[in-house]
């Protein structure tokens, strides 16, 4: 019975980290402190607190409680998104309690397929912050074409511009096309979509770097392999879809 135990609680904290990884999918698509907090409890609750019991019945639950509620309070003080200016896309820009907050400021020491990782998540965090911090609304063409300049200027700065930001990129020049359109200076519906398929063309020839194409050691080893198939299922498939809608338009 203890090994059988000690089994799966092995199991579980095996899942911990994929399963904390994965938790950042919420930063990048609904980026809300209370939602992530609860869900980092309920995960803490899952895979740390059950191996504990497995390998330590004795133990006071209370104890564990209390310990993943404190956790989850911090994890909703600091944010699923850090308060660092978007100026500069190499700071730290998820919430220091999600996976790439905690783990993107050691990449130096990971293996590359890690740093990649981070490196694209973080990405990924910066440009959901500028859509977070986007103006409520527009009241003329000059703001908007104000804070368009602003937003362009600073996607022209990474030092590498993968290829999977440019689904985020999309929506966050939709989103601000949107704004515009709500605020009583309607574009034709015509000129909106050319608008926003000539922005996706202009930064889908900046945004190049790709990461199936990558070829990384042998000890990097699983976690290449996933990350070039994660990645590089939405670079095929966002491929796709662009040159559809391309062709569509024409």
């Amino acid at each position: 019975m203890k090994r059988l135990r000690l089994f799966f609680a092995i199991l579980l904290l095996c899942l911990l980290l994929p399963m904390w990884r994965f938790m950042d999918m919420m930063v990048f698509f609904y980026p809300h402190d209370v939602i992530y907090s609860a869900t980092l409890f309920i995960v803490s609750l899952l895979f740390i607190g059950i191996p504990l019991i497995l390998i330590k019945p004795q133990i006071k639950r209370l104890y564990i409680l209390l310990g993943f509620l404190q956790l989850a309070l911090l994890s909703w003080y600091s944010g699923t998104l850090s308060i660092m200016a978007t100026n500069t896309p190499e700071f730290n820009h998820c919430g220091q309690i999600t996976y790439t907050g905690m783990f993107y400021p050691l990449r130096s020491i990971m293996t590359y397929a890690h740093q990649d990782d981070l490196e694209i998540r973080n990405q990924l965090c910066w440009l959901r912050k500028m859509i977070v911090r986007l103006p409520s609304s527009f009241e003329s063409d000059i703001e908007y074409e104000t804070v368009k300049k602003l937003v362009d200027n600073k996607l022209l700065l990474p030092s590498f511009k993968f290829r999977v930001s440019l689904p985020m990129i999309a929506f966050l020049q939709g989103y601000m096309l949107a704004k515009l359109e709500m605020n009583n200076n309607p574009i034709k519906h015509i000129q909106s979509g050319k608008v926003f398929l000539d922005s996706i063309q202009l930064w889908r020839s900046q945004y190049s770097f790709e990461i199936q194409e990558r070829e990384y050691s042998w000890w990097n080893w699983p976690h290449s392999a996933y990350v070039s198939f994660e990645y590089g299922l939405v670079e095929r498939n966002w491929e796709k879809i662009i040159d559809g809608i391309a062709a569509e338009s024409n």
